[in-house]
């Protein structure tokens, strides 16, 4: 009888399970490293690059799998005719209060989110999928205090743990310094709720992992990198949620987010909360360029894998195309508040200077390595002060503003479509102050390098969203 011991993995004795099944279950969980693929086909050394990524643990006695996949386990040994039998040894930690504040955010609970609530609930490791705009933060809120467990919520960039601590303050009416903090040079556990980066998460050890009973990841599709099996995989709390618009990553490696947190237990359609009201549809419109790249034009589609770096660098640093971007949201801020998106820093720089010096229009940078100007112009933007900003990927889960109407992809996206929709979800909530907002955002479209991006966008939005100007 194999017994399969459920902790922070599903802990299985190899003596007790006979050897192909066994090969079988090491088989199901290995997944061919699309790193290495990529790099094969530029034609660079692959040597320091594993071919394969091992999606478990183990040694001499023990395999160690992931604790979302108990499905697929029983599947294989169910197969075999292994006879085995489950042990629950998940940790769980005495019960926290979560007492509102006297100026807690009262809040009225969607239909949708209510399933949200019941599906996290019974199923205790899943996936939620939901829009962006759709009120993700407050179902985790929500379902924390109904639990009434201590949790910790890890986030992948610095700015996202100081919008999450407001609006959990917010949310349950404390004062900031209730909620723990565990990123950013400080560490301190709250007694209800912790928000953690993921970096910080895997260097704790096992005994302070120990802490929670809820473990809940934002963009959980962040999450199927080198940092996931050295901290989500070792958290033995009871609940494991994960939560995103979409946790399918454009590398192929979403399977790894499926094994360690189970299927998806809610998929909230986007066409079904515009429908309803809840988020707003946005426009795409596309921006001709005239960019010219004739390398990247003329080569193959194995050369252009290799070349696409090399024009990607070269349409940032032109001269012509960053004057297109800066004049573009100068001319957004006459009408309404606009956010521009770039890869880059130097480029975000250069663009919020021409915005301000040459078009006058002040502008704020929003970027990660300086925290205080990301705040000051965070703080300005929902004050009304400024009605232009233009940041890096810091931004895409790090500034939900209502009043939000237009933004400016500068960088190209439209092959990233989990990444562009976390673009288009900064303009999809409503505002209350502009219930008639018609949101637009402008894609700079390079269309002799990229011309499949008119196909790819009107794909993802509808023909009769996007059009080119």
């Amino acid at each position: 009888m194999a017994l399969i011991t459920v902790r922070e993995g599903l802990h299985i004795l190899k003596a007790d399970v006979p050897r192909k099944p066994l090969a079988e279950l090491c088989k199901l969980f290995t997944y061919d490293n699309p790193a290495f693929d990529r790099v094969d086909r530029m034609g660079y050394f692959t040597g320091n690059i594993p071919r394969k990524i091992h999606n478990y643990e183990e040694d001499d006695a023990t395999l160690i799998l992931p604790r979302g996949a108990t499905r697929k386990v029983q599947q294989v040994l169910q197969a075999h005719a292994v006879p085995h039998t489950w042990l629950d040894d998940r940790h769980e930690v005495e019960p926290a209060p979560y007492e509102l504040g006297p100026d807690a955010e009262t809040i009225s609970f969607r239909p949708y989110q209510e399933e949200a609530f019941a599906a996290m609930l019974e199923r205790e490791n899943c996936l939620i999928r939901s829009p962006t705009g759709s009120g993700k933060t407050e179902i985790v809120a929500e379902f924390l205090r109904r639990l009434g467990r201590r949790a910790v919520v890890t986030v992948w960039t610095k700015p996202l743990i100081r919008q999450w601590v407001e609006l959990l303050a917010k949310r349950y009416g404390w004062p900031t310094k209730r909620i723990g903090v565990l990123g950013g040079g400080r560490k301190r556990i709250g007694a209800e709720v912790t928000v953690a980066t993921q970096q910080t998460l895997a260097r704790l050890s096992d005994a302070e992992l120990e802490t929670w009973d809820v473990f809940v990841a934002d963009e959980v599709q962040r999450f199927a990198a080198r940092t996931f099996a050295a901290g989500v995989s070792r958290v033995p709390a009871r609940w494991r949620i994960g939560v995103s618009a979409d946790e399918r990553r454009k590398d192929r490696l979403d399977p790894i987010i499926h094994d360690h947190f189970g299927k998806v237990a809610v998929d909230i359609p986007r066409s079904k909360l515009i429908a309803e009201g809840h988020i707003c549809e946005v426009e795409v419109e596309l921006i001709p360029t005239g960019f010219r790249f004739q390398e990247y034009e003329d080569a193959t589609s194995a050369e252009k894998a290799r070349l696409y770096d090399k024009a990607r660098a070269a349409l940032e640093a032109d001269d012509d195309r960053t004057s297109l971007a800066a004049r573009t949201i100068a001319d957004c801020a006459k009408d309404g508040y606009v956010i521009g998106f770039a890869d880059h820093i130097e480029l975000v720089r250069e663009v919020v200077r021409r915005v301000t010096c040459i078009f006058g229009t002040p502008c704020g940078m929003l970027t990660g390595d300086n925290p205080r100007e990301f705040n000051d112009t965070l703080n300005r933007l929902n004050a009304k002060t400024i009605r232009a900003v233009v940041g890096t990927a810091c931004v895409y889960q790090g500034a939900s503003i209502d009043h939000l109407a237009n933004g400016v992809v500068i960088t190209p996206t439209a092959t990233n479509p989990q990444l562009l929709e976390q673009q288009v979800g900064r303009l999809r909530r409503k505002d209350k102050a502009n219930p008639g907002k018609r949101p637009v955002l402008r894609y700079l479209w390079d269309e002799y390098l990229f011309p499949s991006h008119l196909h790819l966008l009107q794909r993802y939005y509808g023909r009769r969203l996007v059009k080119v100007r």
